[in-house]
């Protein structure tokens, strides 16, 4: 009976003891699996929390675009108005153009119709000392014609000069400053008080990239240089030749007619007639003695040992000549 009761003990021991393990793996399991879910729902969330980061990143790029395409649609809008105004403004600028291209119609019609007057007198080019008031006198017609065509004057001193210490270049249009300075630069070899005396009798060097053939009738093909003498002008070309060449040619035109013609003298036609020749200059240069005077004039200053030794008379004249200047 006693072994009974201990084998029912037992049993019951064993029975609550079985099933406490169960219930115990039975809630191992549950916790096991609870906690599968949990690490599951916290991956879940964290993918969530990633997503919904990734979402606000997004979407703040998005205000950043839509903020910077405003700007661009801003930025759009005034090149558009800013291409409408340039627009305007150039069909402005045609329409002036076109304008002052009708103006230059007509002053080249202005032009020809004086060139037809100019054509129809002669300029005395070998004129002498004794007719001057003879040729003044047909200059002052021409003027008078030219006046009445109603075309301008082409000998109008320009506007635009580059003043520099003691002499005044004058600059037509198109015409660089470049090719007054070197011009200034051979002017600087002539006596200061030479220059002064052309400044106050009121000659103008005038660089011009017009024609001197076509315009001022220089009656010599290519023409690069020129003096006028009854409107005291000197026009030379604008370009370094002609700079080179007969800047101080010119300037010796200029001081020849100040100085009552010194070029027509006999003592410098006999000194013409015995030198030229051999002078080493070019048959343009010997074709008188006014461009003989001329071009002795500059070689004295550019070239002064040789014009010494192939023609001494001829430097010995334009030395005594200058010396009213010193």
């Amino acid at each position: 009976m006693r072994k009974n009761k201990i084998l029912i003990l037992f049993l019951v021991i064993f029975t609550l003891t079985t099933t406490n393990i169960v219930t115990l793996l039975y809630l191992n399991h549950i916790i096991h699996s609870n906690s599968e879910q949990l690490v599951f729902a916290y991956d879940a969330i964290m993918v969530r929390d990633n997503e919904i980061s990734r979402l606000e990143g997004l979407e703040n790029e998005n205000n950043r675009l839509t903020l910077e395409n405003q700007t661009l649609n801003t930025t759009n809008e005034n090149l558009t108005s800013q291409k409408e105004q340039l627009s305007r403004e150039q069909s402005s600028l045609k329409q002036q153009v076109s304008e002052q291209s009708e103006e230059i119609v007509v002053l080249t019609n202005q032009n020809l119709n004086m060139n037809r007057v100019l054509e129809k007198y002669s300029y005395f080019l070998d004129y002498e000392p004794e007719i001057l008031n003879e040729y003044q006198t047909y200059i002052k017609e021409l003027e008078q014609k030219v006046e009445s065509s109603g075309s301008f004057d082409i000998y109008e001193v320009p506007k635009r000069k580059k003043v520099y210490e003691g002499y005044t270049i004058w600059l037509e249009d198109g015409a660089s400053e470049r090719w007054a300075d070197q011009a200034m630069d051979y002017l600087k070899l002539v006596p200061a008080k030479a220059l002064e005396v052309l400044n106050k009798d009121k000659w103008y060097l005038i660089i011009t990239p017009r024609s001197l053939e076509e315009v001022y009738h220089s009656g010599v093909e290519n023409t690069i240089g020129l003096t006028i003498y009854y409107r005291k002008r000197i026009y030379i070309k604008n370009n370094e030749f002609s700079i080179d060449s007969c800047t101080l040619h010119e300037i010796g035109h200029a001081l020849d007619a100040l100085n009552s013609y010194q070029s027509f003298t006999e003592g410098f036609n006999d000194i013409f007639n015995e030198e030229s020749a051999a002078s080493g200059l070019s048959k343009y240069f010997t074709s008188s003695p006014t461009e003989y005077f001329a071009e002795t004039f500059q070689n004295y200053f550019i070239s002064p040992e040789l014009t010494k030794r192939n023609a001494p008379k001829s430097y010995a004249f334009i030395e005594k000549f200058l010396e009213k200047y010193e």
